[in-house]
């Protein structure tokens, strides 16, 4: 009973402090910047497409999911009212349940959000729906991954059900609206339904002129009046049903021409470009309503750089979003597995969550969290100083160019592919760090980057030994090729350059964890104590390897990530999976 009280009143006092932040009945929300995230159902295996097979992600417990958005730090939880494959995730009157769903999922999230001071939006794709498609065959362009539902008469009766549905029964505070666009032509060969040639006429008013005879012109016209009157539906169903509904809308491509400076702009209540540049938004923010806010998103598919994009959104009062899809067990790591390594060691939606979990704590990108729970801010500095080899040992053969690049110049008599004394070697030791640098080397070129070595005259069984090898083009790559770490796992991918060619490899120890990124991908993510470097030690030097073939450093800088504070804790967490789009 307690808990329904506090239920009824953090909502209550969500719906007043809506609409006096906003002074709007239609609910646009706070003004401060969205801070939002959805872990992604729409993808993953199992589906006659790319989305996922239906009831994947049904074992999903709500709570657990709260937990992770509030760790996070959001303030808006997105999830799903019914996702491309279809299916609803909440028990309802209009749209089947996901098969198997283990708990009422939508209804659950938004009673422990609510709880936590979260607003939590559902989410409705309007161009894809794999059970629509297959039900209805012959309305709708089959069953791609992509938009391929003609918005008939059929068709927005069904939404516009849906929409009210779960607007009256979930207590959603509103709806993402996504894949708002046209079927896609090129999916459908060029093709046109009986049922969509019909539309053209409804909504033209005059005769469809055939396939090979439609010119832009009717084209682009007719596609805004077609997605004019699915968002009129959308948005009816919505304010009909609850006048102080959120109606958010995500457009990868906000300055297409079926929607650019449409009534949607001036009516919805959010406008995302989810294509994630801030120059778009800047190009429609005076096509938009008064009311309407303005968000940007991160996900890897749109190769934004988070560093970027953040501080340049929170400082223009733009919204942030992320999303990734979930792990097999429906979740994500750990927020402190995000916290605890640099943003800048990171890639993907791993280096995109790692940025947002700290602008929604308004702490800095660069801070980075210890064991004892304490955010510090770690920095870059070179391990060379451009002239000479201060700092360093070796047996010779190492020498420092004019430009600060240090370069192996095999001695009298060596050759290469033959392991010799002269490994460049810090005198220092290192626990925790970001090792960033770049190299290259001549064609059959061979070398490695060594780390924690506990003793240098034993580098290859003290050390563990991240490989440097002339393997652009293999198919097929191991331990022993360029990317993987020695005796212990080859890259995902192969992403050397060829031969002559500058690489950068960003290399984080953290604890038992290594992590190598590539040229920008990456490629390795392992948990050493389970693998043979498990008897490494916790602290070493970092050395190069000399193996007799012409080598090139440049860049060599370190942030260390434990100072005087101790190393951090290792993560049990496994990757991230990929992204959705």
């Amino acid at each position: 009973m307690i808990e329904r009280i506090l239920t009824f009143l953090v909502c209550s006092l969500g719906c007043v402090a809506s609409q006096s932040n906003d002074g709007a009945a239609v609910g646009a929300g706070r003004r401060d910047p969205v801070k939002a995230f959805c872990i992604d159902f729409n993808w993953g295996p199992g589906g006659p497409n790319a989305f996922a097979a239906p009831g994947l992600w049904a074992e999903a417990d709500p709570a657990p999911h709260v937990a992770w958005y509030a760790a996070l730090g959001a303030d808006v939880l997105q999830t799903f009212c019914v996702s491309c494959n279809g299916y609803a995730w909440y028990r309802g009157d209009v749209v089947p349940e996901q098969p198997g769903l283990q708990h009422d999922f939508l209804r659950e999230v938004v009673r422990l959000g609510h709880l936590r001071g979260m607003r939590v939006m559902g989410y409705f794709c309007a161009g894809a729906n794999t059970r629509w498609g297959q039900a209805h065959p012959e309305l709708s362009y089959g069953v791609p991954a992509k938009t391929h539902i003609p918005y008939t008469d059929e068709y927005l009766q069904y939404l516009d059900a849906a929409v009210r549905d779960a607007v009256a029964n979930t207590g959603i505070d509103g709806f993402m609206v996504d894949w708002l666009w046209q079927p896609d032509r090129a999916a459908t060969g060029g093709r046109w339904l009986a049922c969509e040639t019909e539309l053209y006429e409804q909504l033209m008013g005059h005769p469809f002129p055939g396939e090979d005879s439609l010119t832009e012109e009717q084209d682009r016209e007719y596609g805004r009046r077609a997605l004019d009157r699915c968002w009129a539906t959308i948005h009816d169903a919505a304010r009909q049903t609850r006048p102080d509904c959120i109606i958010w809308l995500s457009s990868h491509s906000p300055m297409h021409p079926h929607i650019v400076d449409s009534r949607m702009f001036r009516e919805v209540d959010w406008l995302m470009n989810e294509g994630g540049d801030l120059e778009r938004l800047a190009a429609i923010r005076p096509m938009i309503g008064e009311h309407t806010r303005l968000l940007t998103c991160l996900a890897n598919w749109n190769r934004q750089d988070p560093t970027m994009v953040v501080p340049a959104a929170l400082r223009d009062g733009i919204g942030l979003y992320g999303f990734t899809k979930p792990r097999a067990d429906s979740l994500l790591p750990p927020v402190d597995d995000y916290l605890e390594r640099p943003v800048v060691s990171l890639t993907g939606d791993e280096r995109n969550i790692a940025a947002l979990a700290r602008a929604y704590r308004g702490l800095s990108l660069d801070a980075v969290k210890n064991r004892d729970g304490e955010f510090f801010t770690p920095a870059f500095r070179p391990m060379f100083d451009g002239q000479d080899l201060s700092g360093w040992s070796t047996a010779g053969n190492w020498v420092v160019g004019g430009d600060g690049t240090i370069a192996l110049e095999p001695r009298p008599g060596e050759s290469g592919w033959q392991r010799y004394d002269a490994y460049l070697t810090t005198g220092r030791t290192y626990g925790d760090f970001v090792l960033d640098l770049e190299f290259r080397f001549e064609a059959k070129g061979n070398s490695g980057v060594f780390l924690r070595v506990g003793d240098p005259a034993s580098q290859v069984d003290t050390g563990i030994e991240v490989q440097i090898l002339d393997t652009y083009g293999k198919t097929q790559v191991g331990h022993h090729d360029c990317g993987g770490v020695i005796r212990t796992v080859g890259p995902t991918k192969n992403m050397v350059r060829p031969a002559g060619e500058w690489n950068r490899y960003t290399i984080t120890m953290l604890g038992s964890r290594l992590t190598v990124v590539l040229n920008g991908e990456q490629i390795v993510d392992i948990d050493l104590s389970e693998t043979p470097m498990a008897d490494r030690p916790a602290r070493g030097h970092i050395s190069f390897q000399d193996e007799a073939k012409r080598v090139w450093y440049r860049n060599v800088r370190i942030m260390e990530l434990d100072h005087d504070r101790g190393p951090l804790a290792p993560s049990a967490a496994p990757p991230v999976t990929r992204p959705r789009r």
